[in-house]
């Protein structure tokens, strides 16, 4: 079925698939990399309420997308609507696995655009293929995040920034607050602006390191001010980045921080 890959189109493929009257509806859907992330979110979340069993994919052109991206965005706000959907790398490999999960009275949709997929060479597919060809993508990388700004538009405007990468992001504005906070939550990542009143971010990244949840935290120095002025306070911290710190360079670090178990 070709669909025009926003929220309006995707509710009614899924009303017509439902009034076909079959046991189960299972889908195998995808949506071009150029859709904004709250479509890609909305299209997850329909297709979770709307069929049985779901399994994302991603399209060949991924229109500057990280690999996995797309499927994996879809597949985490399936997720949060309470389906558990699988991800492919290509439309083939997700044709298959949807098979799979078919019983004999089930309808399968695979869900495209029209010219992004040979639909016609797609039907061979379904044949035994070796696991590595079916292999998941793996899901977007979520921290819980804390902030610390004295400058609290650059602290708000950083958070929010990450929220909408899927992050749990708090925020705090002077080294007590951080410290109190830090406390309840246990952030998996500290992000500290180095010039504060009082209380520097590589002093409070000490304080924070000292505490037993603190060990594992990474702890990345944020500032215009360039290098540490000395290896005590470049060992504080695990990075250091130059303002202005873009979200996309952050998702980077957070999928590859050496102390993150996760």
């Amino acid at each position: 079925v070709d669909y025009a890959h926003n929220a309006a189109s995707c509710q009614a493929l899924l009303e017509t698939a439902r009034a076909l009257g079959r046991a189960r509806l299972v889908l195998a859907a995808s949506a071009p990399g150029d859709r904004r992330d709250t479509d890609l979110d909305e299209i997850g979340r329909l297709c979770a309420q709307g069929a049985d069993a779901v399994v994302f994919y991603e399209m060949t052109d991924r229109r500057g997308r990280a690999p996995g991206e797309v499927a994996g965005r879809m597949a985490a706000a399936a997720a949060a609507a309470g389906r558990n959907a699988e991800t492919r790398l290509d439309a083939a490999a997700a044709l298959l696995r949807a098979a799979e999960l078919c019983n004999p009275a089930d309808l399968l949709v695979l869900a495209c655009a029209s010219g992004a997929e040979d639909l016609a060479s797609l039907a061979p597919q379904l044949q035994p293929m070796r696991p590595e060809e079916i292999a998941p993508v793996p899901l977007p990388v979520r921290r819980r995040v804390l902030v610390v700004d004295d400058n609290q538009d650059a602290a708000d405007a950083l958070a929010a920034s990450l929220r909408s990468e899927g992050h749990e992001v708090h925020t705090a504005y002077d080294a007590a607050h951080a410290l109190e906070m830090s406390e309840r939550i246990h952030p998996e990542v500290v992000l500290l602006d180095v010039v504060m009143p009082q209380v520097t971010g590589y002093e409070l990244a000490r304080r924070l390191r000292a505490e037993p949840w603190g060990r594992d935290a990474l702890l990345v120095a944020v500032t215009g001010w360039g290098r540490p002025d000395s290896e005590e306070d470049g060992a504080a911290v695990d990075l250091q980045l130059s303002k202005p710190v873009r979200a996309a360079a952050l998702q980077e670090v957070f999928a590859a921080g050496a102390r993150l178990a996760h």
